[in-house]
């Protein structure tokens, strides 16, 4: 069996079982895009068609059943594969993942639990841009020979400034005129979504971490597009306006990237506790409103 069949295998089950790729794509924590490749992937493998698909439905071909009949035999040969770890040989190892501050906070819980249950595994938690195993970056960034694991829910933002600098200004009435305002932009997320508008700010500053432009927001620099958990305290407080809040829009939760291929056994558990469960909280809320100012009009 070749080394990335058994992942494919399990996902093909999920979805034959679930008899649909978004219900089968939450059970395992991945986009519906990515599961719906490593079907064709599968299937291309085979060379037969594994399943119909049709806007309303999913249903197996008579290929499809064969595959799925050997259920049985595959959970027997996952049970034993299992007990290849066993208490004798407890994972051990160093994972590097490179990931914003903002998204380490999100994930400590779970990272956490994960020291706890393994002793042997260090993490190396480092700055976006630097060299590591995995790197967690917002949305399944699509690149050959990268897997793309979906660890956080999607992201609620808001459009905020300071005070000071929205005082001297008139509020921009359309999302498209903010490209003639100075703002501060995350290097990760050039472009900003406002009321299914997507416009390219005129960056007076631009940061590499979302906690940088929250403090340039704060000393007035210019408008921020941030995590409206990141926001809350500081509009609660005064120290930011949120502005329209009718234009934010969410954004896709945070991925954690990395090789495909025979990943280490520590690399794994690093995976298995960051994927995303929509019916867990894996990670820390980040849909937090405080709810404590209305919105400058």
């Amino acid at each position: 069996m070749r080394r990335d069949y058994f992942g494919d295998l399990a996902a093909f089950a999920a979805v034959a079982d679930e008899r649909s790729f978004t219900r089968a794509a939450a059970q395992l924590g991945l986009s519906v895009a990515a599961l719906s490749r490593t079907i064709q992937a599968l299937e291309d493998r085979l060379g037969a068609p594994l399943l119909t698909r049709t806007t309303r439905s999913v249903a197996l071909t008579p290929a499809g059943e064969r595959l799925r009949s050997l259920g049985p035999d595959l959970d027997a040969l996952e049970e034993k594969l299992s007990g290849l770890a066993g208490a004798d040989e407890e994972i051990a190892g160093k994972v590097r993942i490179a990931a914003p501050r903002h998204a380490t906070t999100a994930l400590w819980p779970a990272l956490n639990r994960l020291l706890a249950d393994h002793p042997g595994i260090e993490l190396d938690l480092l700055p976006p841009g630097d060299e590591a195993d995995a790197t967690v970056r917002l949305g399944e960034q699509v690149e050959r020979g990268i897997a793309a694991i979906r660890i956080g829910p999607d992201l609620r933002m808001a459009l905020v400034a300071s005070p000071g600098f929205l005082a001297a200004r008139q509020l921009p009435a359309t999302p498209h005129e903010l490209a003639d305002y100075p703002a501060i932009v995350w290097r990760d997320a050039p472009l900003w979504q406002l009321e299914r508008s997507t416009i390219r700010p005129a960056a007076r500053l631009t940061v590499a971490d979302p906690e940088l432009a929250l403090r340039a927001a704060l000393d007035g620099v210019g408008f921020a597009y941030l995590f409206e958990d990141l926001a809350a305290p500081h509009i609660a407080a005064g120290r930011l306006t949120r502005v329209r809040r009718e234009w934010s829009a969410s954004v896709p939760g945070y991925h954690l990237h990395h090789a495909r291929g025979v990943a280490s056994p520590a690399l794994t558990a690093v995976v298995d506790a960051l994927r995303f469960h929509p019916e867990r909280d894996n990670v820390r809320r980040l849909t937090l409103d405080s709810g404590a100012r209305r919105p400058a009009a």
